[in-house]
Parts: C-alpha cells; sequence; structure tokens
C-alpha cells in the first residue's frame, strides 16, 4: 500500500495500523494460513472503530464465475477489471480494500487494494474467532466483577474506619470536657469552702488519677475495637478472594471436562471410522489367502503327489478345513481389533481421570494455601495488637510513677509552706 502524496501523518498512522491489524488476521497462527472473507467480516466493526470512519473497507467474495465489476465497489476502476482473472478459481476469495480520504488540497482520493486469497475452512475459522471474542468479553466481564466488588468492599471498609474514627474522637472530647468541668467545679467547690492547700491538692489529684485511668479504658477499648474491625475486614476480604477464586477454578474444570469430552468424542469417531474398514480389510486379507491356496491346490509342493480333478473328495476337504480356518481367523481379527479399541478408549479414559484428579488437586492446594495466608495475616494482627497493648500499659506505668513523684514534690511544697506560715 504505497503512501499518497498530501497524506498527513495521522491518516498514515491509522492506515499502517489497518494493515498491521489485517495482516495479524491473516497470520494468525490458530488459523488456516488461507483466511475467508468470513472471517475478515468478523474483523470489520474493530477496522471501523480503529480508523474512526476516516476509511471505508469493502470485503467482496466472488461465487463461481462472477465477475468482479458485480462484486466490487465501482469506484475500484481499471484495477479491479485487471485483476478479474485472478478469480476465476472457484476456491479463491478476492479481498478488496477501498480508501476514501481528502488531502491537504481538498482533493477526494480513492485507492484500492486488492488480495486473493484461498478458501479455507470458513465455518472452523468464524468458530474459532467467534469464541476467543466470547472468551475475552467473559474474561473482560470477570475483571470488572471483581474490580467492582474489590471498590465495593474498599468503600465499606473505608465508611467503617471512618465511622469508627468519628465515634472515638467524640469519645474523647467528651471525656475531656467532662474532665474540664469536673476541674471547674472542683475550683469553684474549693474556693467557695476555702479549703485548705493540701486538701485541694489531694482532691486534684484523685481527679487527675481518675482521668487517667479512664483515658487507659478507653485507649485500651480503643486498641481492642481496632483489632476487631482489622480481623472482620480480613475475613470478608479473603472471603471475596475465595470466592472469585472458586469460581476461577470451576470454570478451569468445565474447560477441561470439555476439553477431554472433545478428545474422547474425537477418538470415538476415529474408532468408528477404523471400524468401518474393517470389513473391507479383513476382506481383502481373506481373499488374497483364498487366492494364495487355490495356487497351492493347482501347484503342489516339490516331492508331493500333485492333487488331480478326480480328487474331489480331498479337494472338498481342504476347501471345508481352508473356510473353516479363515472363519476363525477373522473371528479372533475382529476380537483382537475390537479389545484394542476398548484397550484405547479406556486408557484415555484413566488418563482423562487422572487429568481431573491432578486439576482437583492442585484447586485443594490452592485453597489450603489461601487459608493458611489468611490465618498468617490475622496473626500478624494479633502480634500487633498485643505489642501495642504493652506499649500502651508500659506508657500509662511510665505516667503513674511521674505523676507519684509530682505528687510527693506538690506535698512538700505544700507542707514547707504551712510551716513558713505558722512560724511566729
Amino acid at each position: 500500500n504505497p503512501t499518497v502524496e498530501g497524506q498527513s501523518e495521522k491518516e498514515q498512522l491509522i492506515e499502517s495500523l489497518c494493515q498491521e491489524l489485517l495482516d495479524e488476521v491473516l497470520t494468525d497462527e490458530d488459523c488456516d494460513p488461507s483466511v475467508p472473507a468470513v472471517v475478515l467480516s468478523v474483523m470489520q466493526d474493530e477496522l471501523e472503530a480503529l480508523t474512526d470512519g476516516g476509511f471505508d473497507f469493502t470485503i467482496v467474495q466472488l461465487e463461481p464465475g462472477q465477475s468482479q465489476d458485480n462484486a466490487a465497489n465501482p469506484t475500484a476502476g481499471t484495477a479491479t477489471k485487471e485483476a478479474e482473472k485472478g478469480t476465476e478459481d472457484p476456491d479463491s476469495v478476492l479481498i478488496t480494500k477501498r480508501r476514501v480520504f481528502t488531502d491537504e488540497n481538498g482533493n477526494v482520493i480513492v485507492t484500492t487494494t486488492m488480495r486473493t486469497v484461498r478458501k479455507g475452512n470458513e465455518g472452523k475459522l468464524q468458530e474459532q474467532f467467534l469464541s476467543r471474542r466470547a472468551e475475552l468479553r467473559e474474561q473482560k466481564q470477570r475483571g470488572r466483577a471483581q474490580h467492582k466488588a474489590e471498590a465495593e468492599l474498599e468503600s465499606l471498609q473505608a465508611a467503617e474506619r471512618d465511622r469508627m474514627s468519628a465515634r472515638w474522637a467524640l469519645e474523647a472530647a467528651r471525656a475531656d470536657r467532662e474532665l474540664e468541668a469536673a476541674n471547674q467545679r472542683l475550683q469553684r467547690e474549693a474556693d467557695a469552702a476555702r479549703t485548705p492547700a493540701g486538701e485541694r491538692l489531694r482532691a486534684r489529684l484523685a481527679l487527675e488519677a481518675r482521668a487517667r485511668r479512664q483515658r487507659a479504658e478507653a485507649d485500651e477499648s480503643h486498641l481492642g475495637e481496632l483489632r476487631e474491625v482489622r480481623l472482620r475486614q480480613l475475613g470478608e476480604r479473603w472471603r471475596l478472594r475465595q470466592r472469585l477464586a472458586e469460581e476461577r477454578s470451576q470454570l478451569e474444570t468445565e474447560e477441561l471436562r470439555r476439553r477431554l469430552d472433545e478428545q474422547r468424542d474425537a477418538l470415538v469417531r476415529r474408532q468408528a471410522e477404523e471400524r468401518r474398514g474393517w470389513p473391507r480389510l479383513l476382506k481383502e486379507e481373506r481373499a488374497a489367502r483364498a487366492s494364495n491356496f487355490r495356487d497351492s491346490l493347482r501347484l503342489p509342493m516339490p516331492g508331493s503327489k500333485p492333487i488331480t480333478s478326480d480328487d474331489a473328495a480331498l479337494q472338498r476337504r481342504l476347501q471345508r478345513e481352508f473356510d473353516e480356518s479363515e472363519a476363525a481367523r477373522t473371528r479372533q481379527s475382529l476380537a483382537e481389533l475390537e479389545a484394542k479399541v476398548a484397550r484405547e478408549l479406556a486408557e484415555f479414559d484413566k488418563r482423562a481421570a487422572r487429568q481431573l484428579e491432578d486439576a482437583e488437586r492442585e484447586i485443594a492446594t490452592r485453597r489450603h494455601q489461601m487459608k493458611e495466608r489468611e490465618a498468617d495475616q490475622a496473626r500478624d494482627i494479633e502480634a500487633a495488637w498485643r505489642q501495642e497493648l504493652g506499649e500502651l500499659r508500659d506508657r500509662v506505668a511510665a505516667e503513674e510513677e511521674a505523676a507519684a513523684a509530682a505528687a510527693a514534690a506538690s506535698f512538700g511544697e505544700v507542707s514547707g509552706g504551712n510551716r513558713h506560715a505558722n512560724r511566729p
């Protein structure tokens, strides 16, 4: 396909992409090298979508004896008539591809490219393309469903985390407000009663100790709830993965069974064809042996007495013995052939059963590995929770020690102030 002068870079790129796509269809390893027009018509939608309506692809399949002028586009011109001689073969297909575009000067340019290919098994090729397209669409739908399920699960988990964070923030704010209100109330009571400094200090320290205990309990409760949320989200995530894995395993098993059934049907058809050819083969072998037997009667072995026409009884006896031996030989040959067919079928069934068992064993192994990974992640969550709980308790113990030291220092200052106040 030569590049036309004045053709833009975008149009050249689109044309090269279209040609690569067409060559890929014509040279697919899974298809007959002589791709028919019916297979190319399957890819016509993809070609039109890729070119965005900029090119017009026309695929023509000629009937035996039909001229190119009645089948191809009228704009093909003289090139179509010149290629008419190559399409007289009823086993060939002429593919005509017409391009219409406008150059930079506004001129409409029409180019036509023709290719003659041999016909192949159209039904088989069309079935392969349609099956491949259905498989790709099914994989795309499964991927979309999995992505949608994971997105929904992630949104639910995010909403759960936001709800828990909001509740914990409300609880912390409520605890702070209660502490502030208690401090204010204690201050008012102390001012009203004009209690001594030691009693006010003891009340304040008791209030602070109670606030620390409440805060420590709230932190431990927060860690426990966070652990439960993580375990629940982990279980939901692995249940989703297991369900998707089960669906994928079921599809793989069904595909394996279908493939084995097709192979078994092919084996049965081949054996049936061989069985239909047995009588002819046995008949030919029997005819050859009968001819040799008649020759042996007519031409005796060296040193033996020839059989004359007067020995009719001997000839009948020999003929009867030969017929009996041939009948026995035929029955034995049929029995051997039937045994061979049955043995091949039994071996195929054993092999198919072994493949199914291997597939089931692999599925069970994957399921066991998923359970082990889930258990490992659950143990990691438990270990992280225990570590955080230990760190929290150590921090609370350190705060208690620091508060006790500060309380002792405060009591010392209050006692010293009282002694100076009582000195005359």
